[in-house]
């Protein structure tokens, strides 16, 4: 009978091992955990921006360069662009890492879908709460209009051979409309604004979240609404100055 019991308990034994063994194996199978984007952002993060207004009518071309500050994703620009009241502005940014061009980077299958710049055009200084936000879209409104005219290829101009809008392939709903990542649009001054100094603040959203379309509505966000959250972190912050003239 000992001799049976001993038996049954190195069975039991070996049988325990075996399970833990295989559940080791199991686990070891087992995909890799999602990458963490507020510390791995699957992009190069820009160390120098450059800014290419030109307007549509005149064909003037105005340019603007800044490096990154010691403040990180933020950048300074002191000289304003000129903007005149009526007239429509091809307006794009580019970025740079160690001098090499890396718009590319963005508009990846991975990143166009959670990649958005917002525009927020205002006087004196940025407000501090939601009703002053809210506040300064209205008055943005009643001043200037932005489209989004992102281009296929990247570095193309809309118009010429070759290149075409950018549209939401990665939207399952509609693809067929276009995807407002915003590193090319256009700015149209508006008949009613007001002559003056201003800050265009543009702030390059990085969403941790499926997309950059509302979760409520899945429809594109205003290109001039950004209310910080948790669903996104800034690639970049940007304060250019604005003059616009009668």
């Amino acid at each position: 009978m000992k001799r049976i019991s001993y038996l049954s308990k190195a069975i039991s034994l070996i049988v325990l091992v075996a399970f833990t063994f295989s559940s080791c194996s199991k686990d070891n199978t087992q995909p890799k955990a999602a990458t963490d984007e507020t510390k791995d952002r699957g992009h190069d993060m820009p160390d120098k921006v450059q800014f290419i207004i030109t307007d549509i009518g005149t064909k003037e071309v105005q340019e603007r360069t800044a490096n990154k500050s010691p403040k990180g994703v933020v950048y300074d620009i002191s000289t304003p662009i000129q903007w005149q009241v009526g007239h429509e502005y091809r307006f794009e940014i580019v970025y740079y890492n160690n001098n090499v061009r890396m718009n590319h980077e963005f508009v990846t299958a991975e990143m166009a879908p959670i990649h958005q710049h917002f525009f927020q055009l205002f006087q004196g200084n940025y407000p501090e709460n939601k009703d002053g936000r809210d506040a300064m879209v209205t008055a943005m409104n009643k001043a200037v209009s932005y489209e989004y005219q992102d281009t296929d290829p990247e570095n193309g101009t809309y118009g010429t051979q070759g290149v075409k809008l950018r549209f939401r392939t990665w939207d399952k709903k509609h693809p067929e409309l276009r995807d407002p990542i915003g590193l090319k649009g256009i700015f149209h001054i508006k008949d009613e604004a007001t002559a003056g100094d201003y800050k265009l603040r543009i702030k390059l959203a990085h969403f941790l979240i499926a997309n950059k379309l509302n979760p409520q509505t899945q429809e594109e966000r205003p290109y001039n609404v950004v209310e910080y959250s948790s669903a996104f972190q800034l690639d970049s912050d940007m304060t250019l100055p604005i003059q616009i003239k009668q």
